[in-house]
């Protein structure tokens, strides 16, 4: 028998149940070691992606900006000026008003890095998305063994469950089920939701990113661009499409290919 709460209010008093739980239920050794190493990462791609050079563009390094990637005339201009750094805009570039720098290959700036994603970097903050995601799947993954074993030692599924204040007897159901383990064990409970939650939400945006940037080269800023175009201009949105092979090479190792570009062409 299973006496249900009605209500249960989180207290920071109940997180040390969080850690007898998972000691109980998911006592492996190897999941400390693993969240350890996740938790570094994690902390080590935030820092790397929030400090690493975007790729700014200089006037000492200009003209090799100039000449990687052709005008398509239609969102990217020649001899378009920027008004602020007052020198020429690379196509794919873009003014950040943030960073006060114009970056090449603009994607957006990140507020929660406090920094542009552009070509440089666009490796580091796919690697942050990724470890992140990671992190979520991890915590879901164990927060999920935790309820599961609950279930199956606490024989939840053939459980009868009691009302507290009324005593009348509750159908045994995924949302009584639900509400048991949320009256008995918020803490992990909750995080087993979040984790749901973020590591979907990471997914698709990891999964997003890489549409974009492998399967047809387009950043942030080129796709509003070409929202904000007035109907009926002509546009061809593989005009940087690679094919997936180079725009792979393109993101991952841009900042090598610019500078082996400019020496081949020097």
């Amino acid at each position: 028998m299973a006496i249900l709460k009605p209500y249960l209010i989180n207290s920071p008093f109940r997180l040390p149940l969080a850690y007898v739980i998972l000691e109980q239920y998911c006592p492996a050794g190897y999941n400390r070691i693993f969240s350890i190493l996740l938790f570094v990462s994690g902390a080590l791609s935030f820092l790397v992606c929030s400090l690493s050079d975007p790729g700014r563009i200089s006037h000492t390094s200009l003209d090799k900006h100039l000449k990687f990637y052709p005008y398509d005339e239609v969102i990217f201009h020649q001899n378009n000026k920027c008004s602020t750094c007052q020198m020429l805009k690379p196509a794919r570039s873009k003014h950040c008003k943030y960073c006060l720098s114009c970056i090449s290959r603009y994607d957006h700036h990140c507020f929660l890095l406090n920094n542009c994603i552009g070509g440089y970097n666009s490796i580091y903050y796919l690697a942050f998305i990724c470890t992140n995601a990671t992190i979520a799947f991890h915590s879901f993954y164990i927060t999920f063994r935790c309820l599961y074993n609950i279930i199956k030692y606490e024989n939840l599924l053939k459980a009868t469950f009691i009302h507290k204040d009324s005593n009348e007897e509750m159908p045994n159901s995924c949302v009584t089920i639900a509400r048991y383990l949320f009256s008995k064990c918020s803490p992990t409970f909750s995080l087993f939701v979040v984790s749901l939650l973020s590591a979907s939400i990471l997914a698709l945006l990891f999964s997003h990113e890489i549409y974009f940037n492998f399967c047809v080269n387009i950043t942030r800023n080129e796709k509003t661009k070409y929202v904000s175009l007035k109907g009926g201009t002509p546009v061809n949105k593989q005009f940087y499409n690679k094919g997936f092979i180079k725009n792979v090479q393109d993101v991952l190792f841009y900042k090598k290919i610019v500078e082996d570009f400019l020496k081949k062409n020097s």
